[in-house]
């Protein structure tokens, strides 16, 4: 059915992979017996990727030549506009830890090297996006672990566009980008305009 459809992938978290976890492999690389919805990949006008990060994984596994970095994510201009006030709020000496029951996220661990380190930390959790924002822009310091890699990772994207300091790993797709040295409303901007970027390339695709 995919040979007969125009259509685009916005590829999120490894839907190529049975898994959906390139970090059970080594080098990121699964055994073809693991590969899943190849044909779906290959025949797409395009694979929109978030990061280069991101983008190195999939050819690395399907070796397709049809793989857009969009080098980013989207984010409504009312979100924006909340992290440009955040930005500018009076942040506590603090380090925010992503609470998340789910085990790559890597709670326990990151909780237990603040401990280990003297590091005063936080949990930061809430159902409520606008509520969670709050919370993490309380702190200058956003310290995020995960065990498995992150195509992009927004919430290190919106830490950065709060102006909080960010302590990552290898695994986050965003510190690979050229914008990551940015922060607060530099990188707000940047965001802003891939608003714009971001669909004129996908509609670029259909008319190649």
């Amino acid at each position: 059915l995919s040979e007969h459809c125009n259509y685009v992938i916005y590829e999120h978290d490894h839907k190529y992979l049975i898994s959906r976890n390139p970090a059970l492999y080594r080098d990121y690389l699964a055994p073809p017996n693991q590969l899943t919805n190849v044909k779906f990949y290959k025949n797409a006008k395009a694979v929109f990727c978030q990061s280069t990060f991101h983008k190195g994984i999939i050819n690395k596994n399907l070796n397709l030549d049809n793989v857009i970095s969009v080098s980013g994510n989207l984010w409504s201009p009312e979100s924006l506009n909340i992290m440009s006030i955040l930005n500018k709020k009076q942040k506590k000496d603090c380090y925010s830890v992503l609470k998340s029951a789910t085990l790559h996220k890597n709670t326990r661990d990151t909780a237990f090297y603040c401990e280990k380190k003297g590091h005063e930390y936080s949990l930061i959790s809430s159902s409520n996006y606008q509520e969670f924002l709050s919370l993490l822009s309380n702190n200058d310091k956003f310290i995020f672990l995960p065990k498995t890699p992150e195509t992009l990772s927004r919430v290190v994207v919106e830490a950065r566009m709060m102006g909080i300091k960010t302590i990552t790993n290898s695994n986050i797709g965003a510190s690979y980008e050229p914008w990551y040295s940015l922060s607060g409303d530099a990188l707000i901007k940047v965001m802003k305009d891939k608003r714009l970027e971001v669909p004129d390339l996908m509609v670029r695709q259909f008319n190649e």
